[in-house]
C-alpha cells in the first residue's frame, strides 16, 4: 500500500522509480545504481532492529545490510 502512494507522488512530477519490495535488495540495487555524489536517504527503518513481517518481528540491521552492499558494490566496481 505505500509503495502504490509513494509511487503515484513520484509520477505526478513525472519521476522516474522502481519498485522493489524487499528492503535488503531495495537497499543494494540503490547502491548498486548510484553515480558519483548521488545522495540515498534510507528513511524510516534505520534505527529499528527488526522488521515487521505479518506477526513476526525479525531482526534487521538496515545499516550493517547498507555497510555490506557498498563494499560489494565498490569490490565490483574495482574500487
Amino acid at each position: 500500500e505505500i509503495c502504490k502512494e509513494i509511487a503515484q507522488g513520484v509520477e505526478k512530477y513525472n519521476g522516474k522509480y522502481k519498485i522493489i519490495v524487499e528492503r535488503d535488495q531495495a537497499i543494494y540495487y540503490a547502491i548498486d545504481n548510484s553515480q558519483k555524489k548521488d545522495v540515498i536517504l534510507l528513511a524510516g527503518k534505520s534505527t529499528e532492529p527488526y522488521q515487521d513481517m505479518g506477526t513476526e518481528k525479525v531482526p534487521f540491521d538496515e545499516t550493517m545490510l547498507a555497510k555490506r552492499a557498498i563494499k560489494e558494490v565498490e569490490k565490483k566496481r574495482g574500487l
